[in-house]
């Protein structure tokens, strides 16, 4: 059964199932609100998402990191709370086995 209660939340694809390397557009979060970012199906060993953060200084993307460990999605961590946050992001995803969208609730 399809889910068709999206009277409170918004989803946006931001990127369609794929299983080749994807660099996504930047996207905005703004801190007024919560996110939820998540993929679907999970990623297996070694298959990741990453954020990178853009700096605006240098114009350039980072690799989002938080107490010195990379901000993004694996195997193991594959839902991502963001909120309290105003910054430019663009996800990176690494070749999957199978084709891997991602998404982010609001």
């Amino acid at each position: 059964m399809p889910l068709t209660i999206r009277t409170r939340n918004k989803l946006k694809t931001v990127i369609s199932a794929v299983s080749i390397t994807s660099t996504t557009d930047p996207y905005e979060f703004t801190g007024t609100r919560n996110y939820t970012v998540y993929c679907s199906p999970a990623l297996g060993s070694g298959e990741t998402i990453v954020f990178e953060i853009y700096n605006p200084v240098t114009d350039t993307y980072n690799t989002m990191k938080m107490g010195g460990s990379t901000v993004g999605l694996s195997q193991n961590n594959d839902v991502l709370k963001v909120f309290d946050t105003s910054c430019v992001v663009r996800f990176v995803k690494s070749v999957t086995a199978s084709a891997t969208s991602l998404f982010i609730s609001y």
